[in-house]
């Protein structure tokens, strides 16, 4: 009986904390943005699935799952009115010594 099965199923937990870093000032040419978090997430059913904030017009979701952290930082730089250069770079180091790293590039160019 599939109700029974679910009853007797044990309870399993994850748990990622992060913080975020925002600096967007009016007059500067350069904004940024920094996340750092950590997770533990000890079974592939527990991963957590978290919003990231990624280059202009995209985003990203990925899951964590294992025990590590990570942290990425975005960066947009305003050529002129029309033109702009971003940049993405995120990390994931993970309890057992693995590391994984991510680097997009993005030139904006407006018509």
């Amino acid at each position: 009986d599939y109700l029974a099965t679910k009853i007797n199923e044990e309870i399993k937990t994850g748990v990622a904390l992060s913080a975020d870093l925002f600096y967007h000032p009016k007059l500067s040419k350069i904004k940024w943005n920094f996340r750092y978090a950590v997770f533990y997430c000890p079974d592939f059913d527990t991963r957590i699935y978290q919003y990231e904030n990624d280059l202009p017009g995209s985003f990203s979701i990925p899951f964590y799952y294992g025990k590590g952290n990570r942290t990425y930082v975005n960066a947009t730089y305003s050529i002129n009115r029309s033109t702009s250069l971003s940049i993405r770079y995120a990390v994931t180091g993970y309890s057992n010594g693995a590391r994984s790293a991510d680097l997009r590039l993005q030139l904006y160019w407006k018509l």
